[in-house]
């Protein structure tokens, strides 16, 4: 599982969507609720991907991303 890093609770909550820390890269925020969802589509596109033949570096790359949503889990 991957670590996750707790910050104080935002008000108004935290929705889906770009952040930025300071002057560093924007980033993308995703809600647990909506990486659950996300994750689920997510695999059934890898698996349908895999029958299809899809290159294998594309394949890692959505496999990382399935990973950084599954792990939103807890």
């Amino acid at each position: 599982m991957n670590e996750v890093r707790k910050f104080p609770a935002a008000d108004p909550r935290m929705e889906t969507g770009a952040i930025q820390f300071g002057t560093d890269w924007p980033g993308l925020f995703i809600r647990g609720d909506s990486a659950a969802g996300y994750a689920l589509h997510l695999e059934d596109a890898i698996r349908r991907a895999k029958k299809d033949g899809m290159s294998l570096l594309y394949l890692a790359s959505l496999d990382e991303l399935l990973s950084e949503l599954r792990g939103t889990r807890v």
